[in-house]
């Protein structure tokens, strides 16, 4: 089921248009796969569910092999593009952040080419310029910048609490910062739907949505540009 499909989903994209792309999952409707072998359907696979988990860097080691063993393989190409792309994402070294850009933008290309037209694809083309630059920065508040990238890293590897932490720090350093909401709440609604029904499920899911409800108009006059990025892309649940 998709996010957006649900009534909280639909709140979220009346009051805040979207969240950005390092938090869309794997479950974004992929190009057929052009038959791979089985063993290989099979990692495929275990590398979506490593997704799921938010595991990106074990997911990342095994897409790499997939896409070497499987070149051709329209699926396979998505998914390491994206994944690629997230990883990247988490890395505070300068040069090393932009060649793995430059690698997830090699791969969107790909996907591309093998006959992709999905929207992620278009977005991560439309993120990564060609030379590989990251010029975006969440806050001109240093401890906010800081304390976000170190979210983004905590989410890479999967630390959703430690990602929280980050997140939450960076709002009280800078109140402003609206991206920091958006991620909180994010991180909670990905606890959340991951749950079994029940009690501590339902605190969780009604957390996110006090985070994601949260309204910054100041700083969506101020960022119409940003958004009108961010609505291009989709909000899904983290399964499928």
């Amino acid at each position: 089921m998709r996010y957006a499909d649900t009534p909280r989903g639909i709140r979220f994209l009346n009051l805040l248009c979207a969240v950005i792309m390092i938090h869309l999952i794997i479950c974004l409707p992929a190009p057929a796969a052009q038959n791979p072998p089985r063993s290989s359907q099979t990692e495929l696979e275990r590398a979506k569910e490593l997704l799921r988990q938010s595991k990106h860097a074990d997911a990342l080691l095994l897409l790499e092999k997939l896409a070497a063993e499987n070149p051709s393989d329209p699926e396979i190409t998505y998914h390491l593009a994206f994944t690629r792309y997230i990883v990247a994402r988490s890395m505070t070294d300068a040069a090393a952040r932009r060649n793995a850009r430059l690698k997830a933008r090699d791969a969107a290309l790909r996907a591309r080419d093998l006959g992709s037209r999905d929207a992620l694809i278009d977005a991560i083309l439309s993120e990564i310029p060609p030379d590989g630059s990251d010029t975006i920065k969440f806050s001109k508040v240093p401890q906010a910048e800081a304390a976000m990238n170190e979210g983004e890293t905590a989410f890479a590897r999967g630390d959703l609490d430690r990602a929280i932490e980050a997140y939450e720090r960076a709002l009280k350093a800078d109140p402003t910062l609206y991206e920091a909401a958006l991620y909180i709440g994010d991180m909670y609604f990905k606890k959340g739907y991951r749950m079994p029904d029940g009690a501590e499920k339902n605190a969780l899911l009604a957390r996110a949505d006090q985070d994601l409800a949260q309204d910054y108009p100041e700083y969506r006059k101020n960022n119409r540009e940003k958004l009108r990025r961010y609505v291009r892309q989709y909000i899904m649940s983290p399964d499928n």
